[in-house]
């Protein structure tokens, strides 16, 4: 639960932006949010980790799978990249 902010967030999923950290800051307090539903990528959430799953049955080309895999690679790392002190 929120205890900084008490105004509704964006709702990410309706947005073009399926992935997000957002960082919540005050005197006494900080808080991560995580917007992480993007369907258009190959991930799990797991407890606290991220899983990739790609399965060659599941595309219809090594093309396809390669195109999916390229797109959840690039989107972790910049989600790394704007969390990195």
């Amino acid at each position: 639960m929120r205890k900084i902010s008490k105004t509704p967030l964006p709702d990410f999923q309706k947005r073009p932006l399926p992935a997000a950290v957002i960082l919540l800051t005050s005197q006494s307090h900080t808080e991560f949010l995580y917007a992480f539903t993007p369907t258009w990528a190959c991930t799990a959430m797991e407890g606290d980790h991220i899983r990739i799953r790609a399965r060659r049955a599941d595309y219809p080309s090594p093309m396809e799978q390669r195109k999916h895999v390229t797109l959840t690679v690039g989107m972790i790392a910049g989600l790394r990249d704007a969390t990195e002190v």
